[in-house]
């Protein structure tokens, strides 16, 4: 199940690549190259030549935000959108145990199905759930910080 992730480990990145990926990043994230970028290899194949490509507009955002990531030492890991997560990974994302999870699941929060007696979760599931509570938890957070500063509480 976990074959089709790919993990860029921050780790695993010589100090030198660490400043590679950061000019990179700065060059990807200029507008211009929002329209996509044509990148060619360093060094020339075995009839001389270098290869090059055009990026689509999607993977130089993506391409920008893993370099970015890689230069400030954060590890990447990329995973397709229809990744089925089991209740214990679906669990940590979330940063809950796997007992609250699974009351979450029973009581609907977060669509599920069931392989024989095991449930098993979207990755994009998990991933809205998450922004749902995070929206949730700044509202009441901002809701709180105004009726603070309306009472003057020194916020």
């Amino acid at each position: 199940m976990l074959a089709n992730l790919k993990t860029f480990d921050a780790d695993c990145v010589e100090p030198d690549q660490i400043e590679v990926a950061r000019q990179a990043a700065a060059i990807l994230a200029r507008p211009h190259a929002r329209q996509g970028v044509r990148i060619e290899t360093a060094q020339p194949d075995a009839d001389g030549q270098r290869q090059s490509v055009i990026l689509p507009a999607s993977a130089v955002g993506m391409l920008t935000d893993i370099l970015s990531f890689l230069a400030a030492g954060r590890s990447v890991t990329v995973v397709p959108d229809n990744h089925v997560l089991t209740t214990n990974q679906a669990a940590e994302m979330l940063q809950v145990s796997r007992p609250y999870l699974i009351r979450l699941l029973d009581q609907k929060a977060i669509p599920h199905t069931m392989v024989g007696t095991h449930r098993r979760l979207r990755l994009q599931d998990v991933l809205a759930y998450r922004t749902n509570q995070m929206d949730g938890r700044n509202a009441a957070a901002e809701a709180l910080l105004q009726q603070a500063q309306e009472l003057d509480m020194g916020y």
